[in-house]
């Protein structure tokens, strides 16, 4: 998210990349679905801060060197939702970013 591709070499985004697939498999096969689909509230607070985490991140604010909001949304998101909504949430955010040139395609899973 903060990183360039320039800072990072191919075989490292590679297998970020796969870690990532691998963790969002995870997250797909745990995720509480029923939970999703039964209850259209939760669904409008997921998708809502969804949004609002893609809108945040296209800031590129952060507090300090060390603390980044990229970071601190992804802990707000696990904390709303549990891991498997969370990595999800930031995925979907992270395609938004993708989608609007903000992210580089290759970082995706970094």
């Amino acid at each position: 998210m903060n990183f360039s591709s320039t800072e990072i070499e191919g075989l490292w985004v590679w297998v970020a990349n796969i870690a990532a697939v691998m963790a969002l498999f995870q997250a797909v096969r745990y995720a509480e679905w029923k939970k999703l689909l039964a209850d259209t509230q939760f669904q409008h607070l997921f998708l809502g801060a969804t949004v609002f985490v893609t809108l945040l991140w296209q800031l590129k604010a952060d507090i300090t060197p060390l603390v980044s909001l990229h970071f601190l949304m992804s802990m707000t998101l696990t904390v709303m939702f549990r891991w498997p909504f969370a990595l999800m949430a930031s995925v979907l955010a992270l395609i938004g970013l993708t989608w609007t040139g903000k992210a580089p395609v290759e970082l995706l899973g970094g």
